[in-house]
This record gives structure tokens, sequence and C-alpha cells, in this order.
């Protein structure tokens, strides 16, 4: 597109720095414009092109140059190089119609001292100076060209030596010469072209010319294929008007040429210099100018007598396209060298077109160029060749230029394939023909080869090996307490990992029993030396002792004792203390006095009894205490054994009612007589005989002891605090503990659930335990307090090994995404830094997370029966709620990771872990990417 019009008839130059580009125009030698001037003008332009209502420049009342020079000849060429530290702004040389070179300085006549800024002027020329161009790589070297041959080298630092090409001798085969050129690669090349239809190209290293190249017609090349015609007349030359070498190649160049009847431009190639390589044909009239893009070689600039200004792709020669047209010549054309989206256009209509080769704007007419054509032929300058026609025509090119060409372009596909096109040119310069390459990218390895043995253990049910691998690899409890869940007495396992042993607490409390007996022992052996010694066991016959009759009655008698003392007492009567007692023989009937035979006898059957009649040697227990002659108990001596074989035959006998038995005894003996347990154990409970409570409720049924054992832990349980403990498991209240219990020992509680809690009872209790200390985690998280703080992770820690142990997946993945994120930001910050970026410490976490769960739902067979009851596409899907989200979520962003490594095959079996119609929690699309890896997989295996 057009984006400013300088009404100026003249040649021009764009400036070579960097800065915003500037635009020298001079007086173009034979021509006139409307006033009929014959002043010559050297101006510098510096179009704003941020502006866009700025169009015109130059006629009233746009603006005008920024800097002018007036000089009395006109000017066939300009030229602008030589950026010097000493010139910032270069040096712009001048060709003239009077055959002298002048030189300017540009930043002189910025500043308005056009009148000292005349640098050289020279007439070594003999003609009027048409070629002009400075060295691109020795700037300083500027090559002119004229009449009759003439081709000057100029050294700016000192222009007052000219040298020519081959000193002494001219080329026989130019005459005016219309253009130069040096060549973009090697600096000593120089090319020059004619009138004569001949392009030289000279060497100025060796001072010799090296070829001079000349198209009479015949055989040429179109687009690749032999030119049948447009080319010049056989054995016919008209004069070449331009020359432009290739940018990148230093072999080849292009030559325009000036005939109407053979408007075409010349690709030659020095490597065979007998023809040219191609001929491109499209002007319609003689071609004048030609600019060949420095940044991209695909563009090739010419314009002509046609009115047109073309644009070429000279390695196919195709047109790709063409500027606005207008009714008169256009002479020159040129990319700017600093900004090749800027290009100019010089026509004998008056105007100089500034151009961009991207169009981005509606085609429009500038404002105050509608004035249509007269034919009435009242102004000689108005006449309908000459009437300015529509700037609705705009630039547009069928090919982006080089810097707006990626020469690569990649893509990343799903499935981890990177998808990539190469334009990069070969060897011949062209472009290579464009290949897509599809290839599976793989960034991070390690984690693959994680993945694969996490795969490798879920498909070869070996995940208890890979728990017990990381158990040992890795400094982390919770892998050992995953590997006991694989044991079918976990309990115990978690027990031991707890440091609880029963063996040894086992062994501790037969060491405390031992001191205890030795205490007691001591103890005791302290108490003999201080008591009289009396015999066990006495064969004699035991005096009668005088019994008042205060004392008989001072307790109640049995039965028994109460006849046998009234049958005594009427066949004897009072007795004093000299009178003799009845003996025990006299029981049986036996009067006769001490050596009788009966008594022999008697003494006989004592030391018999013990014998058996096998020989054999029995134990005879011997009561120790003296009964009284009138003990019914007496009568029992010699009784055989109990019809009972489990009761064991007592070594004394004992009275019900004891002479000194106290109140409350004899009241819970009669209870006991009576079989009123429960006023038995009433009773004991007030006087704080607890053990005589219990025991007597044990008789009273299963309800009297419960009562019994709950009255007793209220009374005691302050004392003695082991107390609550057994008051809970006894009442199997082990929520009591759970809830009540000091945190502090926690692992106390969680031992006294493995080792009580059934197994229904366990999953919850141990649950609510992880949910107080997870509740401390948080509160010891948020405290102020920096030792509190510290403890938070202990806690965290513990609650992860408590809802292991109660198969809580839903609790377990809530703690395991915490320790994913500070995973993550130590595998970033820390002093170890094991991941090279942000993704490739993210998905190491992950993978840790994805191993954890899947171990555990491995050694627990965990079911998630919310997989089971998904109803895609119902109402109730989009408000259901699903206690296993977070996880779900994190199935989905391992199944990407995994999907971009290439290992859809995978992906898919952790996607199908979660249910059908989940949505996703942060308003992910998750269906679609679960279609999308179903797509995939399906392309792989077809």
């Amino acid at each position: 597109m057009k984006l400013k019009e300088i009404h100026r008839t003249s040649t021009f130059a764009w400036s070579p720095e960097a800065s915003l580009p500037l635009l020298a125009t001079g007086t173009v030698a034979g021509a006139l414009d409307e006033s009929f001037s014959n002043e010559s003008q050297l101006e510098i332009w510096a179009p704003d092109f941020l502006d866009k209502h700025e169009f015109e420049l130059g006629a009233d009342p746009a603006r005008g140059p920024k800097g002018t020079v007036t000089d009395t000849s006109r000017f066939n060429r300009l030229a602008w190089g030589y950026v010097d530290p000493s010139r910032p702004r270069g040096v712009i040389a001048a060709g003239l119609e009077s055959g002298e070179l002048a030189l300017w300085d540009p930043a002189k006549i910025l500043a308005g001292q056009g009148s000292d800024s005349l640098i050289l002027r020279n007439t070594t020329h003999t003609g009027p100076v048409r070629g002009l161009d400075f060295n691109p790589i020795q700037s300083s070297l500027l090559a002119s060209g004229g009449v009759s041959g003439e081709v000057y080298i100029w050294d700016l630092k000192d222009p007052s030596k000219p040298y020519t090409p081959t000193p002494g001798t001219r080329s026989t085969k130019l005459d005016e010469i219309t253009s130069v050129a040096w060549n973009q690669q090697v600096q000593y090349v120089l090319a020059g072209s004619s009138s004569t239809g001949y392009t030289v190209v000279w060497d100025l290293r060796g001072k010799r010319e090296v070829v001079a190249l000349a198209y009479g017609g015949g055989a040429g090349t179109l687009a690749g294929q032999v030119a049948t015609g447009g080319g010049l007349a056989v054995g016919g030359r008209r004069g070449m008007s331009d020359i432009a070498w290739h940018p990148d190649n230093a072999t080849r160049l292009v030559t325009a040429s000036e005939d109407d009847s053979s408007p075409i431009i010349m690709v030659w190639d020095l490597r065979n210099a007998r023809a040219p390589e191609k001929i491109l044909t499209g002007h319609d009239k003689g071609v004048l100018s030609l600019s060949w893009c420095k940044q991209d070689a695909d563009l090739l600039l010419s314009c002509g007598k046609d009115n047109r200004a073309l644009c070429w792709n000279p390695q196919t020669s195709e047109i790709i396209g063409e500027l606005p047209s207008h009714d008169n010549w256009a002479f020159q054309v040129d990319w700017c060298p600093r900004n090749p989206d800027l290009l100019a256009t010089a026509f004998f209509d008056g105007t100089i077109g500034i151009h961009s080769i991207q169009t981005t704007n509606e085609p429009s007419i500038a404002p105050g160029r509608e004035a249509t054509a007269k034919a009435d032929g009242s102004d000689v300058f108005d006449v309908p060749g000459f009437a300015q026609q529509s700037q609705g025509k705009t630039l547009s090119l069928k090919q982006p230029p080089k810097w707006l060409r990626c020469p690569v372009s990649s893509s990343f596909g799903f499935g981890g394939k990177l998808i990539s096109v190469s334009n990069l040119p070969n060897a011949q310069g062209k472009n290579q023909s464009s290949v897509v390459h599809i290839r599976q990218v793989t960034t991070e390895q390690d984690l693959v080869e994680r993945v694969n043995n996490l795969q490798t253990a879920i498909e070869k049910d070996t995940l208890q090996a890979l728990a017990e691998e990381k158990s040992t690899s890795t400094s982390n409890e919770g892998w050992k307490a995953l590997l006991s869940l694989f044991n079918a007495n976990s309990r115990d396992e978690l027990v031991t990992l707890l440091g609880f042993s029963k063996s040894e607490v086992a062994a501790r409390v037969a060491e405390a029993i031992e001191i205890l007996k030795l205490a007691k022992t001591a103890s005791e052996e302290d108490v003999v030396e201080e008591r009289a010694h009396e015999p066990v066991v006495s064969f004699a016959e035991p005096e009668r002792q005088e019994v008042s009759d205060d004392e008989e009655g001072a307790g109640e008698k049995t039965p028994s004792e109460v006849s046998a003392s009234v049958n005594s007492d009427a066949a004897s009567g009072l007795r004093t203390d000299g009178e003799s007692t009845t003996t025990v023989p006299s029981l049986f009937g036996d009067d006769e006095g001490p050596g009788t035979p009966q008594l022999d006898t008697g003494a006989d059957f004592f030391n018999t009894v013990g014998v058996a009649q096998d020989g054999a040697s029995h134990t005879v227990h011997v009561p120790h205490t003296n009964y009284g002659l009138d003990s019914s108990v007496a009568a029992t001596i010699g009784s055989g054994p109990s019809s009972v074989s489990s009761e064991v035959l007592k070594n004394n006998s004992f009275k019900i009612y004891p002479a000194d038995e106290s109140e409350t005894d004899r009241l819970v003996t009669k209870a006991l007589v009576l079989g009123d347990f429960e006023s038995a154990v009433s009773l004991c409970l007030s006087s704080e005989r607890y053990a005589d409570a219990i025991l007597l409720a044990v008789r009273g049924g299963p309800e009297l002891l419960q009562r019994t054992q709950k009255a007793y832990f209220e009374r005691r349980t302050t004392a003695l605090p082991y107390l609550r403990l057994f008051q809970s498991i006894v009442t199997n209240d082990l929520a009591d503990i759970v809830q009540n219990a000091d945190l502090q020992e926690w692992q106390e509680i969680f031992v006294v659930l493995c080792t009580f809690a059934t197994p229904e009872e366990f999953p919850g209790l141990a649950e609510q335990l992880g949910a107080r200390l997870e509740f401390q985690f948080t509160v010891a998280k948020n405290s102020e307090d920096p030792d509190i703080r510290a403890k938070a992770g202990a806690y965290r820690k513990n609650a992860t090994l408590t809802y292991l142990a109660s198969a809580r997946l839903e609790r377990l993945v809530n703690i395991w995404v915490e320790e994913l994120l500070e995973e993550e930001e130590s595998l970033i910050g820390g002093e170890n830094r094991s991941a090279g970026s942000y993704y490739s410490a993210h998905a190491h976490a992950l993978q840790s997370f994805i191993e954890k769960v899947t171990v555990f739902r491995s050694a627990t067979k965990y079911n998630d029966g919310q997989l089971a009851t998904a109803a895609p596409g119902t109402e109730a899907a989009a408000v259901k709620t699903y206690k296993l989200a977070n996880l779900y979520d994190r199935y989905f962003e391992y199944a990407d990771f995994l999907a971009t490594q290439g290992l859809v095959k995978e992906a898919l079996v952790f996607v199908k872990l979660t249910p059908s119609d989940y949505k996703g929690s942060n308003s992910a699309d998750l269906s679609a990417q679960r279609e999308r890896i179903l797509l995939q997989l399906n392309h792989v295996l077809s």
C-alpha cells in the first residue's frame, strides 16, 4: 500500500543509517514539471510513517523537505552511503547532467547549513554521470560511470585521486555507462552496464576485465522453460539500462533491457556467461530500473516505460506483485536498505511514491487527486496520456517476504508429537520441498522410566515389591506404612512400626515382679524374727479352756453348736475346774482309760490312715486348729472327700458368723446366704470393698456386673489413671479413648485400637483419631508461635498413618496433594535442586503422588463406588459431589502428562479410574480430554 507521496520529478536515494529512514531527492535531468523551472534542488525528506493522516509531501499546503540545497545542474543519479564515525549521517553523492561528481554532507543540509554542505565537486568525467554506487563492504569506495566507457573508483578518504578498473585502457565494449553496481559478496568485483547492450564485470584486485555479458536473442529460459519469444532480434543489441547483483550469490546478477521491442530482464550466472540463465518477461516496454532486495533474494523490483513497477520472484520467474500504475514512465525503483518493508518508485508524472509491501487498509484515493482526464488538448500537460488515474490498486504479494516467512516452523500435537516444516534454501538457492516431519518427543525420560516401572508393577501385580523398594530407598515412613497394608495382620505391623512390642513389655513386667518378690520376702523375714514360733500340727489333746457366759454368748451359734451345748450341759451339769473333761474317743463310745486296747487301736488308726492298700504313701491334711469338743466340725474328721472332683480339700474350717465379725460383714454374709447379691454388692461398694463387690457381682448376673463395674470405675479412675483406659476397654467404649485421650499420646491410642477394636469398628475409630491429628496440624500450621509451627509436620505425618490404617482414601488424597505441592517447591527451590524446570518438578511430584495412591488401592483392595454409579447426561450429575474429586483432577492431570510423553495407552488407564460423568472441579473440559485420549488411542492401535 502507498504510505506517502512526494510531489517531485526527481531521482532519489534512501539513507543508509539505522534510524528512521530519510529520502534524498534531486531534480532529474531530461524532464520538466508544470512550472517549466530549470532550477535544480537536492532535498532531504523525513516522512512520518506513524502519521496516517499525512499522505502528500511537497505540495501546498503539505509539509516540505527537512533540508534543501540548490544546484546549477540537474541530477542523473543519487547515492547515499559511507556512514563513518566522522560522518554519522554519511555522504550524498550525485552524478550530474553536467558531467560533474558532487558530494554533500547530509548532516549540514538537515541542520540548515546547505551552503556549507558541499564536500567535493569534481569534473573528471567528460560527460553526464549516470552510474553511481557505494561499495557495501568497503563503504568508502564509490564507483561512478559516464560517457565513453568512463568508470572511476573514488576513495572518499582521499577523493582527489580516482582510478579506473583497468588502468591505461578502457573496455572496447562499453560506450555510455548507464549503471554501475558492486558485488554484494566480493568487495573488489564491479559490474557496469552500457547503452551498447554489454555488461562488463571487472576484477579490481587483478585490474582486469573478467567477462562481458551480452544477449542478442536465442536460447533463454522463462520460468524454467525455453523462451520462445520476447528476446532481442538475432544479432541486435539494445542498451542495458540497469544492473543488480544477487544479494547472497556472488556469481549471479540481473540486467535490464531498455529496448521497447524486447523489454526483458536477464538473470545471469557468471559460471556460464554465454547466455542468460533466465529471461523474465512481463513489461510491455523497456525496463529502466532494477532493485534486488538485500534481505530476500526472492524479491526483485523493476520499472519501465510502460508506467508499471513489478515485483518478481527471480527463482521462479514469476511476477508476484505489482504497484499501482501511473500515466508516465517509472524511471527508478529502490528498496529501503534498512527497512525492506518500504520501497520507493519515481515517475515522470511528478511523483515519488513510498510503499509498504504489507497491505493493511482498504484502497483509497488520495485527497485532491480526483481530477479526470481532459481530452480537449487545451493544456499540453493535460493530455489523456498524462491524466492522473485512480490510486485504487495496491501492492499485494503472492508470497510472504523472507523476514515474514518462517524458515522453520513447528507445533506440538497431542500425544507428544512434534510437527515441523523446513523451508531452508538448498545448495542451489531454492527452497527445499516442504516436507512435514512428525516426531515423537520425550522431554522427561527419567519420569517415563518411573511410569513404565509403575505400569509393569500394575500389570504383573508386583506393587508390593515396588512399595518395598520405595520403603528402603527413601526415609519416608509413609511408604513403610503402605507396605504394612499388604500383610494380613497389618495392625500388628503398624504397632511394630510405632515401636511397641508385647515381648518387650512382658520382659519388663517379669523383671518388675521379681523385684517385688524380693522386696516382699525381705519384709516377711523381718516379721518372722519378731514373732513367737508356734507348732503347725499338734496331735496332743488340747486343754479345755474356761469360757465365760458372756464370751460364749458373744456370737451367735449355729444350730448344731447350740444342740451340742444343750446336751452337754444337761448330761453333766456345771463342772468345776478340777473335774475332768470328755476326751475325743468318748465321742465314739470309748470310755476306757488310757492304755486300753481301744486306745491303741485308735492310735494305730492314725498311724495307718495315710497308707493305701497298694502301700503307696499319701499326704494327709491335718487341721492345725484346735476345735472344741463341742464343735460339729469334729464330726467331719475322717470323712471322705467331696463328690465334686474339682473341689480341693480345704486345710481349715471356718465360722459363717465369726465372733469378731463386723456388722457390715454380718449383713453381707446374710445377703449372701439369701442369694441377694445386689444388696451385698451395694453394701460392699458403700464400704469401698470394690474387689468384693465385683466378685459378688459376677454371681449376680451380667447386668449387675456391668453396673458394678461402672460404679467402680466412676469412683476409682481418678485415683488410678489406668482404670479410665481399662473402663473403655471393658465397656467396649473405645470412642471415649479416641475423642478424649491426650493427643500427645496418640501412639498409645492407636495401639489400643489395633489391639481391642473389632474389624468393623477399627476403620471409623482410626479415622476419628486421624481427624483430630489433622485438625491439630491445621492449628499448628497457622500458629504464630514458631515452636508450635515446627510440630505441624509431625501431626500431619501421624494423621497420614491413621488414615492409611483406616483405608480412607478420600482423607489421604487431601494430605498427599499438599505434600505434592511441597515436594514440587523443594525440587525447585531446595539446596539440592533435582529438577531443571517448574514443569519437571511438578511432574516428579505428581508421579510420587500417583505411585502412593496406586499402591494404596492395591494393598487395601479399594473399591470406588462412584465409578459404578456414574450417570452421564443426567441433571443429577451436574450437581453431584465427589468425595475423591481432588484425586480425579490429579488423574486427568497425570493422564495429560503421560499423553505429552507419548504414553497414550497408559494415560487411558488412569482416565478410566474417574467417573464418566465427572466434569472437573476447576471448570476444565475434562470430557473433551477424555474423548481426545480415546481417539488418539484408537489411532495408535489402528
